[in-house]
């Protein structure tokens, strides 16, 4: 029987985009949050959120921390900004 595996030409998990390199990332969520992002679109919705939310970042220079999922759009958290009436 032959063996598996090895190094070959083509094998192994593809680039997401030709010639870019990428890493994995997990995390922890909810089961409800996990069948929204799910339904929403999965790890490509994930990346797309990601990537709209480092751009609104660096061209504002507000920080990333705070944003929150809305409607399938990124949206201030209400944390993000202190409640004037609070203080």
């Amino acid at each position: 029987m032959r063996e598996r595996g090895g190094v070959r030409d083509g094998s192994g998990r593809k680039p997401l985009v030709a010639g870019e390199q990428s890493v994995t990332m997990q995390f922890r969520v909810p089961m409800e949050v996990k069948a929204e992002i799910m339904d929403r679109g999965g790890s490509e919705w994930i990346r797309q959120l990601v990537m709209l939310a480092l751009r609104r970042s660096s061209t504002s220079r507000e920080s990333a921390v705070g944003l929150r999922l809305q409607a399938g759009a990124v949206q201030p958290s209400a944390q993000a900004k202190p409640d004037a009436s609070k203080t």
